[in-house]
């Protein structure tokens, strides 16, 4: 595969190992790997870091894609170029979809956290486990944390909570953090 040619072309020839890995209860995998094709078409046209990547290793990428039948378009996942490498990353809407799928979660929530919002929680013994976030109407300020709450179908919950300093280190940790690109997902 040539650096940006046409993706549709590239799963036409592999659509058959494609097809294997789309989970078998899509219905019409052919659309969603027409679909897929031309998501990764776009990637590559807009972002010309990605479309400098290895050839292998932006397929590499829309299997995975494929695997969990997820959508680019969707912020369900992403492409990101680590220097000549591209590689797969989970969005967060595709980290929800995942743990939908398994069967064990019944609801998940997640937000971003600004300094002029107001901002609660409390991990207890799992009967007392709550977060409140309520968003500032007007000038949230600056990000000061994140956060994210699991429901399981057995009725326990899950609340994960990261404060400025934690996000701001797990950005600087990632080989392709670039501040200075805007379509970088961290920006």
């Amino acid at each position: 595969m040539g650096n940006r040619r046409n993706f549709e072309m590239e799963i036409a020839q592999r659509r058959d190992r494609f097809k294997m890995l789309v989970p078998d209860y899509i219905a019409d995998k052919d659309a969603y790997l027409n679909r897929l094709a031309f998501e990764c078409d776009m990637l590559l046209h807009q972002n010309p870091r990605l479309a400098q990547c290895d050839p292998k290793s932006i397929m590499l990428a829309a299997m995975e894609a494929a695997r969990h039948r997820l959508y680019f378009s969707q912020g369900q996942c992403s492409i990101i170029p680590f220097k000549n490498q591209a590689v797969f990353v989970l969005g967060v809407a595709g980290i929800i979809k995942i743990l939908y799928k398994t069967g064990v979660v019944q609801k998940v929530k997640y937000g971003t956290v600004y300094e002029n919002d107001l901002f609660e929680f409390c991990e207890g013994s799992g009967d007392v486990d709550f977060v409140k976030h309520q968003k500032a109407l007007v000038n949230r300020g600056t990000v000061v944390g994140a956060w994210a709450s699991a429901t399981m179908k057995d009725g326990s919950s899950h609340i994960y909570v990261m404060d400025r300093d934690e996000l701001f280190k797990v950005r600087a940790s990632s080989p392709g953090y670039r501040a200075d690109d805007p379509r970088n997902p961290y920006n």
